[in-house]
């Protein structure tokens, strides 16, 4: 019931203007209906030219975004089919590289791995923090004297 009341309130007036100023026209109503019937028809002759003008001749761009499209959907398919060989040829050449290739040389010379040291919960005290804090620079100047040592012994070799 809404939709018929808003079209009675707007076709309404719209009418009666319409009629009022076709009357107060008089003698000059043909020619005024001739000029409007002159203005719609251009404006239905623009509105064609518009919609030429603005479609595409040919299907050019479409044809661009379809290419694209497929190209990126390739291209995804690619390296998914790319990880799954990497995947399945690590594990071949796992199995079939020999157990010389595949040790790390560093854990046959017995060096520790290197541990930071782990700080108790209660190290609210600043005495406690410098206490740790100590500890940790001590142990990092042993690891470099280590390190350096383990140099000078590959070095010489």
């Amino acid at each position: 019931m809404g939709f018929l009341k808003s079209l009675f309130v707007v076709l309404f007036p719209a009418v009666g203007f319409s009629v009022y100023s076709a009357f107060s026209l008089g003698r000059e109503l043909p020619k005024a209906s001739r000029r409007l019937g002159q203005n719609f028809g251009m404006g239905y002759n623009y509105f064609k030219v518009l919609l030429k003008l603005l479609t595409p001749q040919t299907q050019q761009p479409g044809e661009t975004m379809d290419v694209f499209r497929k190209a990126n959907q390739q291209a995804a398919a690619f390296s998914r089919e790319l990880k799954t060989n990497l995947i399945k040829s690590q594990l071949m050449y796992r199995e079939v590289m020999p157990k010389e290739f595949t040790q790390n040389p560093l854990d046959q010379l017995g060096l520790k791995p290197d541990k930071p040291i782990e700080e108790s919960g209660d190290a609210s005290r600043g005495s406690e923090i410098l206490q740790v804090i100590y500890a940790e620079r001590t142990r990092i100047r042993e690891k470099q004297e280590e390190k350096k040592t383990n140099q000078q012994f590959f070095d010489k070799i």
